[in-house]
């Protein structure tokens, strides 16, 4: 059970401070925090949740998105491929959220029998936020 302990500690970040941190980044906070939880998982925990060109994609779907969004009119064709390129982005990270629920709730029933309840709903709604939320919680979930 410590590599939910060291999972934990070497996030080190509540939910809210994550909130927060995102809002004053402007969101950029919130992918270079899903790329050390990706690559922490995949130390710690020993499992692939996606690999790095996965996130490289992401992070450049969701730049050339917002350049494309703040560049152009409205009603160019320009602000409408930025838009694709925005939903693209948050397909690709509630696909990484739940693949890193996923990977986690895996660890934890085959390794400690534990059976983490989640919501897939929360997944699309609150995304990575929820991901940090179950990482904090596991500890206090193996515990209990």
């Amino acid at each position: 059970m410590r590599d939910i302990d060291f999972l934990k500690q070497d996030n080190n970040l509540t939910t809210f401070h994550f909130l927060l941190l995102s809002l004053l980044t402007l969101g950029l906070y919130d992918y270079v925090w899903m790329y050390k939880m990706n690559k922490s998982i995949n130390q710690i925990i020993g499992m692939k949740v996606v690999s790095n060109y996965f996130i490289i994609i992401l992070l450049s779907a969701a730049a050339w998105g917002s350049l494309l969004n703040n560049s152009f009119a409205i009603n160019s064709i320009f602000y409408f491929i930025g838009t694709i390129f925005i939903i693209i982005s948050f397909i690709m990270s509630v696909v990484w959220a739940n693949k890193a629920k996923n990977t986690l709730i895996y660890h934890c029933l085959g390794q400690y029998n534990m059976n983490v309840k989640t919501n897939n709903f929360y997944i699309v709604i609150f995304n990575i936020f929820y991901i940090n939320y179950i990482i904090n919680s596991l500890s206090d979930i193996k515990k209990g």
